[in-house]
This record gives C-alpha cells, structure tokens and sequence, in this order.
C-alpha cells in the first residue's frame, strides 16, 4: 500500500473513514468473502481492493456490493469486458489526446483532473464500442494508480470544442446507458465535479444535449460557454497550457496515459479469468436489464 501525502491521509481519514491499522484486517475480509461466493471471480490484489473501499468510505458491504456488480457488468457488457486489449489501435486511439489525466496536475482540493476532448474522436477510424473501452480501462488503470483520484475524487472537464449535434444522435443509447450505470454503481472512483465547456449554441439549445448529460451522472454538471469561465472553478496552475494553464502540455499527459496503458498490458489480458457465473448465484440476481428501458431520476444540472 503506497503510503499517502499529509493532505490526502488528512482526507483518507476524515472523508473516507481510512485508518492505516484497520486496511488490512479489511482486505483479509474482502478476500475471504470473495473465496465463499461460488458464482464470483474477483481481483484480489491490495490496490483493487483498496480502491473500491475508498470509494464507499471503508463500508465493507457497500464495498462488496460495488465489486459484485463491478463483475457482473461483464456478463452486461462482454464486447467490452471480455476484449479489452492494449492493441496498437487503442494507442493510436490515445494519441488522439480525446482522454486523458495529467499525471501531476491536481486541482486545489487535491482531486485528479480528467479531460475529455470529445472533438477529438474521429467516426472515421474508431466506434463507439472502442471508445467506451478505452476510457473503461483509462479510468480502472488511475482508479489503481493515482491515490488523488481514489481519495479526493475525480474533478471532470468535458470540452466540447467543434463538437456537432450529430455526434450525440449516433450514440447508440442502450450502451451508453449501461455506461453510465457502469461509472455510477461500479467504477472505484468518485466523481467530485463535471464541467463542460466549449458547447455550441445549437447544442445549448438541444433537449437531447440535456437528456445526454444528466444521464452521465448524479453529480450537478455546470456548463460553461468558454474555457476562460473555466478558470473560476479551476485555476490555471492546475491545467495543461493549452487550456492556458502552466502544468504541462497534452502530449505529456498522453504520453502518461501511453505508459501507463502499456504497464497494465498483461492485467486487461487477464479480464478473461474475471466475473460472475449467474448459475451459481444464491442470491437475487441485480435486474440492470429493467432499468434500461427507464428514463431514471437525476439531478438538475446548472447552466452558468
């Protein structure tokens, strides 16, 4: 267990209930459960396990109920559970700079800071599928690895810079809403704040627009119309240059992401050994089928 900085140990415990004496009498607990549930493959490596733990602040039955479903999204997803390769096209997928986590930046309440440069992804060269794969496995890997994100959370830059309309009617809605489920009830990492900026008038304007993002999470989204309105939430010591920032550049943070991928090359291969036999389940099976069908509850997003 990599130890923490004075601030995020300070957080650990006051947020997430984290006392170093109690971590590992915890994973003992974790690992014998996961050994007497029949139907269940799971992980069991420390920074897994301590991951989901962190994110619900130590509660261990929340903690098993997470990493349940966190498996049982691979018999609701296999086109993306079951294939998460790293293959020279998902790196030619991250080169494109469409995701990505600056390794150093962090925002002044100590959460890591992810960008998304939906702009960036090219219909031509890559599906849907491949994207939702991709940032599937960006998100695991710093879940893992960056003990900002596992502990102060996630904050989320969407830039929707030369973003069309078209690009939201060709998501195909079933998989985006198992998505959404996906980070909401089983990814290791909280979501602390999402922006959006750079959106254009037209889709401002559109009802999906709003429909696409409330669904994206449970958390209040605020949109922004210019990246300079951006610098009121987050400062400019915290962001790349290219968002006029003095933290590095994009090609250093894809870079990261490049490195880190390839290190992680042999785990994603190992998806494969990973999840739930539904046959051997005792319990009640977790119905997400019925729920896909629901527009659900979510939060008003605010518009600044």
């Amino acid at each position: 267990m990599r130890p923490l900085t004075p601030a995020l140990a300070k957080i650990a415990k006051e947020e997430l209930n984290e006392t170093p004496e109690r971590v590992e009498q915890d994973l003992f607990i974790l690992r014998v459960w996961i050994r007497q549930q029949i139907h269940l493959r799971a992980r069991t490596s420390d920074e897994f396990l301590i991951a989901f733990l962190r994110r619900c602040n130590f509660s261990l039955e929340e903690t098993k109920k997470r990493i349940e479903l966190f498996f049982h999204f691979y018999n609701l997803m296999p086109e993306i559970f079951y294939n998460r390769l790293v293959t020279e096209r998902l790196l030619n997928m991250n080169k494109t700079g469409i995701y990505f986590y600056p390794e150093y930046p962090k925002c002044d309440n100590q959460s890591a800071l992810l960008i998304i440069r939906i702009g960036q992804f090219s219909w031509k060269w890559h599906t849907q599928r491949e994207l939702v794969r991709f940032v599937t496995m960006a998100m695991e890997i710093i879940a893992l690895e960056n003990d900002n994100a596992s502990v102060a959370g996630v904050t989320e830059i969407i830039d929707l810079d030369g973003v069309e309309k078209e690009f939201f009617y060709s998501f195909h809605r079933v998989m985006v809403k198992k998505w959404f489920y996906w980070i909401r009830d089983c990814l290791p990492l909280r979501i602390k704040d999402i922006f959006v900026i750079n959106p254009s008038k037209e889709l401002l304007r559109m009802f999906l627009f709003q429909q696409f993002l409330q669904r994206a999470s449970n958390y209040p989204i605020i949109v922004l119309k210019t990246t300079e309105e951006l610098y009121k939430y987050v400062p400019k010591k915290c962001l790349p240059e290219e968002y006029g920032g003095y933290n590095g550049h994009i090609a250093e943070c894809v870079g990261y992401m490049e490195d880190s991928l390839r290190s992680y090359k042999s785990y994603f291969e190992e998806d494969t050994l990973y999840g739930v036999n539904e046959s051997l389940r005792r319990g009640e099976v977790p119905l997400y089928e019925a729920e896909f069908g629901l527009a659900g509850t979510f939060r008003k997003f605010k518009i600044d």
